[in-house]
């Protein structure tokens, strides 16, 4: 926590009058729940780049917290970081028209992903539950809190 406070106070000293547009790593971390390491790793990869004040304190740009959120939003359905890194690549090379093209065509094939996962998981709970029918029928078997 302190460390977090010294950067939201570097922040602030570095205008005398407000604090600099954006937000510095303890602020973003506390907003998106990412951890400290994920935003470091997260540039290390090259899918942010937050501005560095004299002091080498990050402050995060309404972009890079946009471009955390679209991060975020990719990992949870599954897409790599690789893939995020080149759509942000695209953008940023070929615009958005050939950026929404080919993520138009990634995101149809991570739901087509999605889709076996779903139908491989809905298979195993089949399985586990004739299973677990089969067993709860014997004898022997002891009854289970669930």
């Amino acid at each position: 926590m302190l460390r977090e406070d010294q950067e939201e106070s570097a922040a602030r000293a570095s205008s005398p009058r407000a604090p600099p547009a954006g937000m510095t790593v303890g602020q973003l971390c506390r907003q998106t729940g990412v951890s400290e390491r994920a935003l470091r790793y997260y540039e290390e990869f090259g899918l942010l780049s937050p501005r560095r004040l004299p002091t080498g304190y990050r402050v995060y740009s309404r972009r890079e917290q946009v471009r955390l959120r679209l991060i975020l939003k990719g990992r949870r359905v599954g897409l790599s970081l690789r893939q995020i890194r080149n759509l942000f690549d695209l953008f940023e090379k070929e615009g958005q028209h050939v950026q929404a093209a080919h993520a138009l065509l990634l995101l149809r094939s991570q739901i087509g992903v999605l889709e076996r996962k779903r139908y491989s998981i809905d298979d195993a709970i089949e399985v586990l539950g004739a299973a677990s029918a089969r067993l709860a029928a014997m004898p022997q078997a002891v009854p289970a809190e669930n």
